[in-house]
């Protein structure tokens, strides 16, 4: 019998957004356009919470003693047998193999804290071997299918996914089962803002030439969430699908205005569907017809894998990319300077030990840049149209 991963292996992990089947409050789409307002402690919790700002030295220092012992945590004793965890991941496209399992060891205490505070579900256990610290090797796959069938096939132990794709899969294939997920307590304070800093989100990707598209995505986008029409297509053709609906095929309005080539991968179904035979249905559809009808322009579909996404855009193949993995909510939009503003803010209502386990996270290089992992240069987002946390799916024993 195959022995279960552990809860440290699957806290180690998490990768992206953290909304889940039934979550409303945290997977409504509409809430991308205030959550900057949801995440930040109010003035007087601020100020009554912490009298004095942290210094950069004090930030400095407790984020070089947090990534040490993050570092220190990852390293495996001499009598402890080694453990490696093969596990396979959706391509990324600015950050190699390597550099991504390396950014996912300060994420174990984050992820501890969320389950010890009952804010995710982990199903696991602890293995052998490692002192209960698993090494952990990472593999590129280009599409689904392939990724899907090196986990059935042994060649990977697990296998990371959004959880709605996860969902999916698991409904539609009796041998896969889901180890984490977000529980139905809602976070609030720390927990909420760690939920969203260890958070990925969805958006249309672009060359920066098009930054002018961009701006009619963002404000379509932005319509959208707060007609709640973004609401109503994720419900149903996200969680109604996963629930035992039907995914349908959407047909496109013709517009009078330009024709803008959209790649889409059907790596991600139920949001990102592409049928066996090459039909086009689902979410992706029903969203970018929806997209076409307001900006009065024409969609033509394109299927890539996931890793020519950057390619097809780079060559003038398409003109823009259905998904790329960005950043959540608080922190999409704002400059450095809005971002250094608002976190200050926030952190005024932490405590010490909460500020030393953000640190831990921010003083890791590889999860400091993991927002920008799937966003290679020359290329930017919209704001983001969907929130989805990222868990890990094994073969049942």
């Amino acid at each position: 019998m195959k022995k279960s991963i552990s809860m440290l292996l699957m806290l180690a992990l998490i990768v992206g957004s953290f909304a889940g089947c039934g979550q409303a409050e945290q997977t409504a789409p509409a809430a991308q356009a205030d959550a900057a307002a949801e995440t930040a402690p109010s003035e007087e919790t601020a100020a009554g919470a912490r009298t004095e700002e942290t210094t950069q030295a004090e930030e400095n220092d407790r984020a070089e003693e947090a990534a040490q012992a993050a570092s220190s945590a990852s390293e495996t004793t001499d009598n402890a047998e080694v453990v490696e965890i093969k596990t396979g991941v959706l391509s990324y496209l600015n950050q190699s193999e390597e550099d991504y399992a390396s950014g996912e060891t300060p994420k174990s205490a984050a992820i501890a804290y969320l389950v010890s505070n009952g804010y995710v579900n982990n199903a696991a256990e602890k293995p052998e071997g490692n002192d209960g610290k698993p090494l952990i090797k990472i593999t590129y796959y280009d599409t689904l299918d392939s990724m899907v069938m090196a986990l059935q096939s042994g060649d990977e132990k697990m296998i990371q996914l959004p959880e709605s794709t996860a969902d999916y899969l698991c409904a539609n294939n009796d041998d896969l089962v889901k180890n984490l997920s977000l529980s139905e307590k809602s976070a609030d304070g720390f927990g909420k803002a760690l939920i969203n800093r260890l958070s990925s989100a969805y958006s249309f990707m672009m060359t920066e030439d098009h930054a002018d598209l961009c701006e009619e995505f963002n404000s379509a986008i932005k319509d959208m969430a707060q007609d709640k029409t973004l609401d109503n297509l994720t419900q149903k053709y996200i969680y109604d699908v996963i629930n035992g609906g039907e995914i349908e095929t959407i047909e496109f309005e013709k517009n009078d205005g330009d024709t803008i080539r959209v790649a889409v991968t059907g790596c991600l179904p139920p949001l990102d569907y592409v049928a066996a035979d090459g039909t086009f249905a689902g979410f992706n559809t029903a969203f970018l017809a929806e997209l076409g009808k307001r900006l009065h322009k024409n969609i033509e579909l394109v299927q890539v894998d996931s890793i020519g996404r950057a390619a097809a855009l780079a060559s003038g193949a398409v003109d823009v990319v259905f998904w790329a993995r960005s950043y959540t909510g608080p922190i999409a939009g704002m400059s450095q300077e809005e971002f250094e503003q608002f976190r200050k803010k926030q952190r005024a209502g932490f405590t010490d030990e909460e500020i030393a386990l953000m640190d831990s996270l921010h003083g890791n290089k590889q999860f400091s840049e993991n927002a920008r992992r799937d966003i290679p240069e020359g290329m930017i987002c919209t704001i983001p149209y969907f929130t989805d946390f990222t868990t890990v799916v094994t073969l049942k024993e």
